[in-house]
């Protein structure tokens, strides 16, 4: 996010949380929102956070968050896993 966006986060609420996308949602209610989700302009596939943004526009109480704090390893390309798995052995062994 951009900066300010991120300042008047901090501002409102005093933290920044970020959708680690998991989710618990059956077929029948996200299928049409994913649909009509545009595919992102560089990397040509469908993002599910916007997906769910577009479900909860449409059903603001259909949607708990459950907010959590806790270190999570990053492995968003192939280039993270040498460092993912050195985590896993060092944190879950």
């Amino acid at each position: 996010p951009e900066d300010e966006f991120i300042r008047r986060l901090l501002k409102k609420t005093g933290r920044v949380g970020v959708s680690m996308n998991a989710f618990m949602i059956t077929a029948e209610q996200v299928l049409p929102y994913l649909r009509c989700t545009p595919f992102h302009p560089v990397r040509l596939e469908k993002e599910l956070p916007t997906t769910i943004s577009m479900l909860v526009a449409a059903y603001p109480e259909g949607v708990k968050c459950i907010s959590l704090a806790e270190h999570v390893p990053d492995l968003t390309s192939k280039y993270d896993l040498v460092a993912v798995r050195q985590y896993l052995l060092d944190h879950c062994t």
